[in-house]
Parts: structure tokens; sequence; C-alpha cells
């Protein structure tokens, strides 16, 4: 398979967004919905063609071992580009019809809930989490800096 190219801020968010993964899987020992092996799943970016795009507007599920995002996700807020990932992720359980697939996305909202709700419970987690959210924003102003120099540089048109 072939998707879009990442840039290299895309990389980094699309790394960030493993990274949040793997701390809810490894709070998430109670009831498992999956390992972080499935956090190393590849990752193809798309772009919907005009005629797609109120079909395909977060990603994709194939019932192959990878994830599909709207490349668009990865310039949305840290918070709905997470929830898609999961939501994505959660896809290796089922397509959209499956009842497997409704009941771990469901699992998955109310731990995400009940651990973000109770930042007390682990310290260490929300301070990780806003850590992450933290990055994502610079991702944005590094992206920025990045096209000025190479504007100034006369590497863009």
């Amino acid at each position: 398979h072939s998707g879009l190219e990442p840039t290299p801020d895309g990389i980094l968010r699309l790394n960030i967004l493993r990274e949040v993964a793997q701390y809810f899987i490894k709070l998430n020992v109670e009831h498992p919905i999956f390992t972080e092996a499935h956090t190393e799943l590849p990752i193809y970016l798309f772009e919907p063609h005009a005629d797609e795009a109120n079909n395909l507007k977060c990603g994709g599920y194939t019932d192959k071992k990878e994830i599909w995002l709207n490349k668009s996700n990865l310039n949305s807020s840290f918070e709905d580009s997470v929830m898609v990932y999961i939501h994505e992720l959660t896809h290796q359980t089922g397509g959209d019809e499956s009842a497997t697939f409704h009941e771990n996305l469901r699992r998955w909202q109310e731990f995400l809930l009940s651990t973000l709700m109770n930042p007390s419970a682990d310290p260490s987690f929300s301070q990780a989490i806003e850590d992450l959210r933290e990055l994502w924003k610079e991702s944005f102003q590094l992206e920025e800096a990045s096209s000025t120099e190479q504007a100034e540089k006369g590497w863009v048109a």
C-alpha cells in the first residue's frame, strides 16, 4: 500500500498519537483491548477525492493490520486527532457494523473519560498527556518557522 508522505511535523504528530495510545494501553490493564504492538501498525495518510469527502472524513477501515487517516487529521486539535486515531485503532477489532467494534469503542471512551476526569488517580499520566498536548501545539509553530525559513531561502514558491 502507499499513502501520502507525511511532512516532518506530520511524522512528529503521528508519533505523538502513538505515544498517547501507548499511555492509554499501559493504564488500561484491567480490560485490555490492544497491546503496544497495535500502536506500531503502519499509518497511511490519504486525501479523499471530492466525491468521497463526506464518506471518508476521518479514516478508513480495512481488515488489514494498518491504519488509514485523512491527512487533515494531523492539522486538527490534539483532542480531535487523538479521538480519531483511537477510533481508527479500535477498527482493528471490526468494521463500523461490528458489535465488537462498537463495544470496544464504548470501552475506550468510558476508560478515557474516567481517567481524564480523575487526574489524581495517576498524576504522572495527566502530566504526560499535557506534555504531549503542548508538543502537539509546538509542532505547528515548528512547521510555521520551517516554512518561513524555506521561503526566506527561496525554497518555496
